[in-house]
């Protein structure tokens, strides 16, 4: 940027200066951005670049959160209990056994539907697990080690026995002492020998010998109720149907001991399969006496129904009706006898239901004893089912009262079959009235032919048809009959064992080899969220795209590397001796410009020096001040190593240190600070008198430093007096170049007052340490006093993690900058 000392012709702020091709900024963000604006635009235009940068920042961070998650997912998957898990498999048969004969005229219940899913929840009851749980002892827990199961059998064991934690400890190769664990109070201390039973409370125990393998020097085991000892099973335990369309239902159960595993599903099933058998045998029982009874009933009366017809086929000497009669006669009397039959049916069953019933009993199964119904092979199911609840109820009414819930569970369960019995009564009692309506329709438009049938033939016919409606009634029922024996005899087939569960080789969980990644990936996600989180989240510059978002699209006109200087390489330069110094500097720590020639750092000086020459091609920038927006940016050693650059080409160089506060040129060239800058503008000393040589490099000119001198009570008044502005311009009469070294503006406006007398002013920020805030500060003023700004210079960043390429044809070694 060109400037004029004439606040009239100052260019519009924040305009870019004109720099080299070799030090190519940036673009400016929009002019009309103010600082702030400038900076969210910088962050919300978050690129994959950035991201990528901000990982190599914080790779150490990254790489030891991967680590840190990486190792804590193994530990704790080496230290993870050892779960094995095994499965057995059941076949649950869900077709119907049977059709019934009144299904295409009276609805019946689909008794089928949901089967597996029915024998599905009675696997997971709480009835088979008890009995599982109480079978295998799993009261009874071996705590330690993990697959000690049958390290201690119960002989005798109660389910309400009281919880304890004891533990056996070895004496010798066939002893253990008994110890407790916890509150429960041993009446004497035990010895306990492998192979005999020993007592513990009211539980009787015996230590065994495992198969190969020796025994362990502690065992830990522990008593529950069998309450929770079921709970807990019941939570390891897992009944599944893999495939919507087969009959087949698994059985999982996990467990760290491996034979335990694979006995709780195999028992189970057992248990399961045995529950399927009682409950079959019991049905099965009830059916067959209820079919003796109805066998017995209708077989009586078969015989005096053929005793009725050969009674009045003798003394009405009928041989044969059909030859005794006409087609016509034989239809009519048929009708006749078929209507008669469906009216007496009708009204028996319908005077069964209208006389009332007495308290507690139903007239349903009177109902379902007609004929019509024995054959419905669904009511019979209703009926067997009926006499079982019945058979049930009343043996528990021998130990419990009427009110009980059980009693009254059984007793809804009676009145509901009743109701259903009662309801396909009621259908077929209607469906019977169409029945009779329609015949006697039929019948009435014979009425002539019908008053001519003998009487006697219309009662043989009736007799003939019960004699022969009783033959097969009484023939059904025997078979069925045979059918339910024959049920009752067998074991039920519609549950069947296919796989047994075998004891697991290997361990399910945990699984080694996908912790191992998981924690890789999540550690590694994890360091990448936090490195680019703790970036996004870091309030200070790093970079030249952070320094020139936060200045509002100022040039950068240099990025100087970070760089180590050892103090043995400055052997010419002597400490400073003034007594009133406050903090001793390493002689020459900063000036790597005077010992270095091939060094980036070196390179980088010389890059800003090119591009500030450049930069007043057209008007010549003569008094350069440096300043920063805090204290330790690096200000200070920038500014003696640019001037250091300018007079080794040759350039005459004055470098001024104006931080009347805290000044530290003196300290960095070891040189006096008496006289200085103060002593020449209070009139104590002359320019001539003030300035110290100090010789740059061979082939240049030698450096002239202006030190601070004495720390004034009023630095900026004597900063902004007129006799600053004729020192100013008796420098500029007798040097090229004047480099000012200014106090951060943050704290002070000393770099702002300077700035106003100077061709332009320069902004010097540290890597890592200057905060965005405080350089977005210090702009900010100069913006608002119109000083004009040339550039800025990033000091002491990381070439390596900014992403620049440093390294070509140099040796540089990268420290601790200053």
């Amino acid at each position: 940027m060109t400037a004029s000392r004439d606040s009239e012709n100052l260019p519009a702020p924040r305009r870019p200066m004109r720099v080299a091709t070799a030090s190519v900024s940036p673009p400016m963000l929009d002019p009309s951005l103010t600082y702030a604006e400038a900076e969210s635009q910088q962050e919300e235009n978050l690129s994959l670049r950035q991201i990528v940068d901000a990982i190599k920042r914080h790779r150490l961070l990254v790489t030891a959160i991967t680590f840190a998650v990486f190792a804590a997912v193994a530990v704790w998957t080496w230290r993870a209990p050892r779960v094995y898990q095994s499965t057995a498999s059941v076949r649950i048969d869900d077709k119907e056994k049977s059709g019934s004969p009144l299904k295409d005229v009276i609805p019946m219940p689909n008794f089928g539907n949901g089967k597996v899913m029915t024998e599905m929840e009675v696997l997971r009851s709480r009835q088979l697990a008890e009995n599982v749980a109480r079978k295998l002892q799993l009261n009874l827990e071996v705590v330690e080690p993990a697959a000690g199961s049958q390290l201690i059998k119960a002989v005798s064991l109660p389910d309400d026995i009281p919880a304890g934690e004891f533990t056996l400890r070895r004496k010798d190769a066939r002893s253990y002492s008994l110890l407790s664990n916890d509150d429960t109070k041993l009446a004497a201390p035990q010895v306990v020998h492998v192979g005999e039973p020993f007592a513990l409370g009211p539980a009787r125990l015996v230590l065994q010998q495992p198969p190969y393998r020796s025994l362990p020097e502690n065992i830990k085991f522990r008593f529950q109720s069998l309450r929770d000892a079921t709970a807990a099973m019941m939570q390891k335990r897992t009944v599944t149907r893999p495939n919507r369309e087969a009959e087949i239902v698994n059985v999982q159960y996990q467990s760290t001991d491996p034979a335990l595993a694979a006995q709780v599903p195999n028992l189970l099933l057992e248990e399961f399969i045995r529950y399927k058998s009682q409950s079959s045998k019991t049905k099965a029982s009830s059916t067959v006496g209820f079919l003796r009874d109805q066998v017995a009933t209708y077989q009586g009366q078969l015989k005096n129904a053929e005793s009725a017809l050969g009674t009045f086929r003798q003394d009405q000497q009928v041989v044969s009706l059909e030859d005794e009669a006409s087609a016509q006669v034989k239809r009519m009397a048929e009708l006749q006898v078929e209507r008669d039959r469906l009216t007496a049916e009708r009204n028996a069953i319908a005077s069964i239901l209208a006389k009332p019933a007495a308290s507690g009993e139903s007239h349903a199964r009177d109902v379902a004893a007609f004929p019509s119904f024995i054959a419905n092979r669904g009511i019979q199911d209703i009926l067997a089912a009926l006499l079982q609840l019945e058979t049930e109820r009343n043996a528990l009414l021998v130990k419990r009262n009427p009110e009980n819930a059980d009693v009254v569970a059984l007793t809804n369960r009676i009145d509901s079959l009743n109701a259903q019995l009662m309801q396909m009564s009621k259908g077929y009692v209607a469906g019977l009235d169409s029945k009779i309506a329609a015949l006697t329709t039929n019948i009435s438009s014979f009425g002539k032919q019908i008053e001519s049938i003998p009487t006697r033939e219309i009662q043989y016919a009736r007799l003939a048809r019960d004699e022969k409606l009783l033959e097969e009634m009484s023939t059904l029922l025997n078979r069925r009959l045979k059918e339910a024996e024959i049920e009752e005899a067998v074991e039920p087939g519609d549950a069947q064992l296919i796989d047994r569960a075998l004891i697991p080789e290997n361990p399910t969980s945990p699984k080694v080899a996908l912790n191992l990644v998981l924690g890789l990936v999540v550690g590694l996600g994890l360091g990448l969220l936090t490195g680019v989180g703790r970036d996004l989240l870091d309030t200070k510059i790093h970079t030249k795209e952070d320094l020139q978002a936060v200045t509002g699209g100022i040039p950068v006109l240099a990025g100087i590397p970070r760089f180590n200087l050892k103090p043995s390489k400055f052997g010419g330069l002597k400490r400073s001796t003034d007594s009133r110094d406050t903090k001793q500097i390493a002689p020459g720590a900063g000036l790597i410009t005077l010992v270095e020639s091939r060094n980036a750092s070196v390179e980088a000086y010389r890059a800003l020096r090119t591009n500030i020459t450049f930069a007043g091609a057209d008007v010549r920038l003569q008094v350069l001040v440096l300043t920063s927006g805090s204290p330790g940016d690096g200000k200070s050693t920038t500014a003696a190593n640019l001037a250091l650059t300018l007079a080794q080409q040759g350039v005459r160089t004055l470098l001024v240190d104006a931080d009347l506060r805290k000044g530290v040129l003196h300290k960095l060239f070891s040189v006096r600070r008496e006289p200085g800058l103060t002593q020449v503008l209070i009139g104590k000393a002359g320019l001539a008198e003030a300035v110290q040589v100090i010789p740059a490099a061979e082939g240049g000119v030698p450096l002239s430093v202006l030190t601070a001198g004495p720390y004034p009570p009023n630095p900026a008044e004597l900063l902004g007096s007129a006799r600053m502005r004729s020192l100013i311009a008796e420098m500029r009469e007798q040097y090229d170049t004047i480099v000012i070294d200014s106090p951060p503006l943050g704290l002070v406006t000393d770099a702002a007052i300077l700035g106003t007398l100077a061709d332009t002013t320069m902004l010097v920020a540290r890597a890592g340490v200057t905060e965005k805030k405080a350089m977005q500060h210090a702009a900010t003023q100069l913006y608002n006093l119109r000083v004009p700004v040339g550039g800025t210079i990033l000091n002491d960043f990381n070439p390596k993690q900014a992403g620049y390429g440093y390294e070509y044809g140099y040796s540089s070694s990268y420290g601790e900058g200053l």
